[in-house]
């Protein structure tokens, strides 16, 4: 009995130290120069070292001498889904004087009945004229062609994001265009969604900053949605969630439809829930 304890003891003891090295691994700032912001995460092999359930997103930071990079990978269509409807908000608060914050706010889209009709208006004939004879086969066709309809439409209305803050800068800025700040949302051929933004260090510290005095001071991330639309969504939707990569989740359902008044919607208390959670970033040097 004791000599079960002890190994038991032992066993955990080694896993915990395994644990905490990983996590200390995993938290060491990260060196990433001539980063492309083109939402494809090429660069970022390995490095999307957290996770948050609720948005099914896997996230990670970097720098070079010049930018602050930050990149979310949204596994699962009912994640997409809050993203796309209700936006998400980076906020960014430095822990140096003059303590600067700034939000970035990718902004949510409420796609109408009448846009899906004008840019896809033959989307519903050719659903309906491929459903199967089984009604398991038609409702996996509508889902399957809501999500796809979504993406395309999300995409073709141009992602925008708003920066307020930042000692007073002010802009909107559209997916896709390369400037100082800039970021572009993709899906890859997993269907994983990727947000990929660059942010100049000197909107953050300053155009005098130095890398090495600011590398030893963290930078607060925070990122959260504003209170998605409230009310029951009745009338043809989707339930949304579980789809992971290349294809159906274990519960086998996929999200996005039209509500009542022609608008996408995503069924199901889930798709209210906000997405909120915190982390620090600390600047690395060039090795």
């Amino acid at each position: 009995m004791r000599k079960t304890m002890r190994k038991n003891l032992w066993v955990a003891g080694i896993s915990f130290l395994v644990m905490s090295g990983l996590q200390a691994q995993n938290n060491r700032p990260v060196w990433m120069p001539t980063v492309t912001i083109d939402g494809k995460l090429t660069e970022w092999q390995g490095q999307l070292h957290y996770y948050d359930k609720v948005s099914t997103m896997r996230y990670g930071f970097a720098n070079d001498d010049k930018y602050l990079y930050f990149v979310f990978q949204v596994i699962e269509s009912g994640g997409q889904m809050r993203i796309m409807r209700n936006g998400l908000n980076i906020t960014l608060k430095t822990n140096i004087k003059p303590r600067i914050t700034g939000t970035l706010k990718l902004a949510g889209q409420h796609i109408t009945k009448e846009q899906m009709q004008e840019d896809f208006p033959k989307q519903g004939e050719s659903d309906q004229s491929a459903q199967t004879s089984t009604e398991q086969g038609r409702l996996q066709q509508r889902r399957g062609s809501g999500v796809a309809v979504m993406k395309q439409m999300y995409l073709l209305n141009k992602p925008t994001m708003d920066i307020t803050g930042f000692a007073g800068k002010s802009e909107m800025l559209v997916a896709g265009d390369n400037g100082e700040t800039s970021f572009q949302v993709l899906w890859n051929d997993q269907d994983q969604m990727g947000i990929e933004c660059r942010i100049p260090l000197s909107v953050l510290f300053g155009a005098d900053y130095s890398l090495e005095k600011i590398s030893a001071k963290e930078i607060s991330l925070e990122i959260n949605q504003d209170d998605p639309a409230s009310g029951s969504h009745s009338g043809a939707s989707f339930h949304a969630g579980g789809m992971g990569s290349g294809g159906m989740g274990r519960s086998g359902r996929m999200g996005g439809g039209l509500d009542r008044s022609g608008e996408m919607s995503t069924s199901g208390n889930d798709m209210f829930e906000k997405i909120d959670f915190k982390n620090k970033i600390i600047l690395a040097v060039k090795p």
